[in-house]
């Protein structure tokens, strides 16, 4: 369902499906907390208690990263760079004000640290090919390669992220390096069907040169 809502802009729809997660999700347990003595982002928090696997996690921060540049909305940041995010100064419980810098070094993280090809929500069973010794290994179509996937997410929130606002040449480098990146990452993917994530990054790309055509030729 959330392919075909951030795949089309349905914003409202994704609001809607935010603000149920949030209205049903688990409390904090003491394991949570013993887990995590210096604490965790906002971000961090609010996946964690709406999603109990690491992919699931990651759709989340990607899905709402996305949607906080839906307005075009300038981001802060000093002298045109893209940095590391802040550690936040406020807790909050409510999905709307995450920022999307928050989003993002969750993602980021949740893709480095928690997701493997090899998890037990990405198993198709007779179909997926894990630690299997033969001719397929992980070249089978069916093998999840989740990992990837989510560093594509990364990169394209990114790109997204950084050309709203004000346009500028340094903002138009930093989407354009996101967005090649994530195009070359993409066609190293095999076929799916259906996709387990779906937003092309080199037809993405393409409009990217498309609208800023006149700085490149």
């Amino acid at each position: 369902m959330f392919n075909s809502y951030y795949r089309f802009g349905e914003w409202d729809e994704i609001g809607k499906m935010a603000d149920e997660a949030e209205a049903t999700r688990v409390a904090i347990t003491q394991e949570y907390i013993d887990a995590n003595p210096d604490g965790l982002t906002n971000a961090e928090r609010w996946t964690w208690r709406v999603s109990d696997s690491g992919w699931g996690r990651a759709i989340w921060a990607y899905v709402l990263g996305l949607w906080t540049t839906k307005d075009g909305v300038e981001p802060m940041y000093p002298d045109d760079e893209f940095p590391e995010p802040p550690e936040p100064t406020r807790v909050t419980d409510t999905w709307r004000e995450i920022t999307g810098l928050e989003w993002i070094d969750h993602l980021r993280k949740v893709t480095v640290n928690k997701i493997t090809d090899a998890d037990e929500h990405a198993v198709v069973p007779g179909l997926t090919a894990r630690d299997a010794k033969s001719p397929f290994e992980h070249f089978s179509p069916f093998c999840p390669w989740k990992r990837q996937i989510a560093s594509i997410m990364v990169e394209t929130v990114q790109a997204a992220y950084v050309v709203k606002g004000e346009y500028t040449p340094s903002k138009r480098d930093m989407a354009k390096y996101h967005l090649q990146t994530a195009a070359k990452a993409y066609d190293q993917l095999p076929y799916f069907e259906p996709e387990h994530h779906y937003l092309p990054p080199r037809q993405c790309l393409g409009e990217f040169f498309l609208r800023t055509v006149r700085n490149f030729f």
